[in-house]
């Protein structure tokens, strides 16, 4: 009865495939464990005895509630965010193993100071187990799935780095702004002029700003609606295959040949890729009548000789993917946080409208709702894994010290963390005045960007965006909440069908 009923459990994990290959991945589960188990208990007497001194000192961390088939379902779904701080709620600990079976195991940790040190260990590297899926999204390892020990990986960041220098970045910004106030004029003022209000998706428009103002600054391609509709839909058709279903579900590969939404994945890359091929092609001919004599992104990849057309192709890919969508949720998030708080919005205008348009961006109002955004709302909400190069030891809640062992899986998810109690009062409150005192410490607490190595090399720019279109827009509109949306994880954590309606304000008019 009970296997049973784990079949009937596991045959809905497969999505409603044959029952067969239900009892498949329940039998691969069963081996795996067995195996991993054997292989432990057979390790060298040596790593027995080293084994045995620490635990003399110090444990191992306690293990979430949720079993294997539970973890599974939730961690390759849209849910994975909130399932792992429901974990490190239930746990009532910061760090804590969830039950996947991963060879050296898979490790939560919401302690920023133990997150930190472990980013920063330039021998940790990413699990090839976690990033490789995402090679069938852009075709070819690249920057973001390589090793940080592969000599290419080094290569693309040192030169891609000069595209993110502070010149290229207000550059790149003055383009943003540009695109911000065209969006400003086309769409918000011409439907507030003829019916007083401009109501739309803030995560539609935002991302599709975004978009338009990264191609051209960043690859010297003029786009239109069609471009960002192409890309955009293929993305994420091939992301919810490779990345969610196949990056959180160890045993997919036994019966994915037998989902069509497998091979809808596959054409979705090509045709995601075809698109970025055009791009770099448009550039190479120099058919873009906006084309820059500036170090730009494209101009570094193109005429970079140690990578093959296909490596162009993926660098560029994850590039333009991670550029436009995370700013873009960004945007929305903190636009539909200031419509749902309307005495912060008008905090917020009213110190911006004491400032001279050029320094607006310099609110001090303005950094602290926008980090708040961050904090609440990150946009990487599963944040970042490495790979343990050496055992870590941290203290524990319960008293004494815990241990990471070497070779762990450690999964640092920035939703979790910043809304950890243990790190924020009320952390599931929207209260920017947080930041206005202690900034160092509630700084400490957030991470909003992976730290070391393998932090976000566009952050700078990410960030320029943000100070830059949120003051435009708050100086000359009010955002009421028409209809609140969802909360919604794939990839990114944004607000899906969400509507604001946009009116004058009156001291703007």
């Amino acid at each position: 009865t009970m296997f049973a009923r784990v079949v009937a459990i596991i045959s809905d994990v497969c999505e409603g495939h044959k029952k067969e290959v239900a009892v498949l991945f329940v039998l691969t589960s069963i081996l795996s464990r067995v195996v991993y188990r054997s292989w432990q208990s057979n390790s060298s007497g040596e790593e027995k005895g080293e084994c045995k001194r620490k635990q003399s000192t110090s444990t191992a961390p306690v293990t979430a509630p949720a079993g294997y088939i539970e973890t599974i379902r939730n961690v390759a779904s849209p849910n994975a965010p909130f399932f792992l701080l429901e974990m490190r709620l239930k746990t009532a600990r910061q760090i804590f193993r969830v039950n996947v079976p991963l060879s050296g195991g898979l490790y939560v940790v919401s302690n920023p100071d133990a997150a930190r040190e472990i980013l920063k260990d330039v021998s940790c590297d990413k699990p090839i187990e976690i990033y490789k899926p995402f090679q069938s999204v852009t075709g070819d390892p690249g920057i973001f799935t390589r090793s940080t020990y592969d000599k290419m990986w080094t290569s693309v960041r040192k030169s891609t780095a000069h595209s993110f220098s502070s010149t290229q970045v207000q550059r790149m910004n003055r383009i943003c702004t540009e695109h911000t106030e065209m969006w400003l004029t086309d769409r918000v003022q011409s439907s507030v002029n003829k019916f007083g209000s401009f109501v739309f998706d803030p995560s539609e428009e935002m991302t599709q700003l975004t978009f338009r103002s990264i191609m051209e600054s960043a690859f010297e391609y003029t786009s239109n609606e069609q471009d960002f509709e192409t890309f955009s839909h293929n993305v994420e058709v091939s992301l919810k295959e490779f990345a969610i279903k196949e990056g959180g579900n160890p045993f997919r590969f036994l019966y994915k040949r037998f989902d069509p939404s497998y091979y809808r994945a596959l054409q979705s890359s090509k045709i995601a890729q075809e698109f970025v091929r055009k791009v770099l092609n448009t550039y190479r001919n120099g058919n873009d009548p906006k084309r820059s004599d500036a170090t730009t992104l494209v101009k570094i990849i193109c005429d970079n000789k140690s990578l093959t057309e296909n490596q162009k192709i993926t660098e560029l890919y994850t590039f333009m993917l991670a550029g436009f969508d995370t700013t873009g949720y960004t945007l929305s998030s903190t636009l539909i946080l200031l419509a749902k708080h309307p005495e912060v919005q008008r905090k917020l205008q009213r110190e911006l409208l004491t400032l001279e348009p050029v320094e607006r961006s310099k609110s001090k109002y303005l950094k602290c709702v926008i980090n708040e955004s961050m904090r609440l709302l990150p946009v990487a909400a599963t944040g970042s894994y490495r790979k343990a190069s050496r055992d870590f030891t941290f203290p524990d809640e319960g008293g004494g010290e815990i241990v990471i062992p070497k070779n762990a899986v450690v999964a640092m998810p920035f939703y979790v963390q910043n809304r950890d109690p243990a790190n924020f009062a009320e952390p599931n409150l929207f209260i920017p005045e947080r930041w206005e005192t202690n900034y160092d410490k509630v700084k400490g607490a957030a991470i909003q960007f992976a730290y070391g190595a393998r932090n976000c090399p566009g952050q700078s720019l990410a960030m320029a965006e943000l100070y830059s279109t949120i003051p435009k827009i708050l100086s000359e509109y009010k955002l009421e909440l028409e209809k609140e949306g969802k909360l919604d994880y794939f990839l990114t954590l944004k607000y899906v069908g969400a509507k604001l309606r946009a009116s004058r304000l009156e001291s703007s008019s």
